[in-house]
């Protein structure tokens, strides 16, 4: 293709159609078609130049979530993810100093309240977005928060305003022994066995 205004300046098909329809919306319709099976091999390769475009810009793996639309969606499409880990995978071999994986990105997108709620529900349907519940629990329990700090400082609950049902209450409920085992094991840890 060339430009009008320039003739002897070739432009590329990609950089044509984020021109006419922006970089956001370029990308959530290169996933619907790759979702919807459709002209596979242009789909991939346009995909794949506009991954190297982000890349050559520098685009961080947060920026790449915002534009991937995830958090208005609210749900996690295999095709997103596939985008997103391949994405973050050649990130990683670009820039070695700045290393993410698609746990962070996706809690520091979505907020770890909304991702907790989100990890919680792939469990129920066996995702394999499912292990980062267990993720989020270790996390809490390094910073050591109680079941009563998570509802307080991850999904902003006070505490006369407690769930009685709810997804919320759901994860509390699994947390809970995840949380009392780690508890128990530390104090195990710290007494130690008696000497006479």
């Amino acid at each position: 293709m060339f430009n009008k205004k320039y003739p002897g300046n070739p432009v590329s098909l990609l950089e044509t159609l984020v021109t006419r329809y922006g970089d956001v919306r370029l990308a959530q319709a290169l996933v619907t078609a790759k979702q919807q099976g459709r002209s596979m091999d242009i789909v991939e390769g346009l995909q794949s130049l506009q991954l190297k475009w982000w890349l050559n810009s520098q685009t961080s793996a947060d920026d790449v979530f915002l534009r991937l639309n995830f958090k208005k969606d609210g749900i996690l499409s295999s095709p997103k993810i596939a985008t997103m880990v391949n994405y973050i995978d050649q990130f990683n071999s670009k820039f070695p100093d700045h290393q993410t994986d698609l746990f962070t990105t996706l809690k520091s997108g979505f907020g770890e309240g909304k991702f907790a709620i989100i990890a919680h529900s792939a469990r129920a349907v066996d995702d394999p977005l499912a292990g980062f519940e267990h993720n989020l629990f270790q996390g809490w329990i390094k910073k050591k928060y109680s079941p009563e700090d998570v509802l307080r400082k991850v999904f902003k609950i006070d505490k006369g305003k407690l769930p009685t049902d709810g997804v919320e209450k759901s994860i509390i409920a699994a947390y809970e022994p995840v949380y009392y085992d780690a508890l128990t094991s530390n104090l195990a840890h710290r007494v130690g066995p008696r000497r006479s």
